[in-house]
C-alpha cells in the first residue's frame, strides 16, 4: 500500500520521517462576470498591493488580465445588444397584418429554404412555397 502523505528519509538512520501534509491553495472564486465585479476585483488586489500582501509586479499582471476580461464583457455585451436591436429592426420590417404581404417581402430577400425557416420561427402555417 502506498503512503499519501509526504515523508523525508533522513540520511543518517534511513528511517522515514511522515511530514504534515501540505495544503492545497486555497481556490479563488470571485465571479467576473460583469464589469463591476472586475472592478471591485482590481480595487481589492490595488488595496492588497498598497498594503504590501502583494507585489507590485503581480499587481500589474493581474490588472492586465482584469482589463482584458473587462474588455471582452464589454465587446460581449455589445454584440448581444446589436444583435438585438437587428432582430427587432428586421421583427418592424416584416411585421404585417397581411400575410400575403408578409410572404412578397420575405420572398425577396429569403432563399426559399430561409423562407421556410423564417415562417416555421414565426408560428405561421408552412404551405409549398414554390412559385
Amino acid at each position: 500500500m502506498t503512503n499519501k502523505e509526504p515523508v523525508e528519509i533522513d540520511s543518517a538512520t534511513g528511517k522515514t520521517i511522515t511530514l504534515p501534509p501540505t495544503e492545497k491553495p486555497k481556490r479563488y472564486r470571485t465571479p467576473l462576470d460583469t464589469v463591476g465585479n472586475v472592478r471591485k476585483e482590481m480595487a481589492k488586489i490595488y488595496r492588497e498591493s498598497r498594503s504590501g500582501l502583494l507585489d507590485t509586479q503581480d499587481l500589474t499582471k493581474l490588472t492586465y488580465c482584469l482589463n482584458i476580461i473587462s474588455k471582452t464583457i464589454e465587446s460581449s455585451d455589445l454584440e448581444q445588444r446589436i444583435k438585438k436591436l437587428e432582430i427587432e429592426e428586421q421583427n418592424k420590417k416584416y411585421k404585417h397584418k397581411d400575410f400575403n404581404e408578409f410572404y412578397e417581402d420575405l420572398k425577396e430577400d429569403l432563399s426559399p429554404d430561409d423562407l421556410r425557416q423564417e415562417i416555421i420561427k414565426r408560428g405561421l402555417p408552412v404551405l409549398d412555397l414554390e412559385d
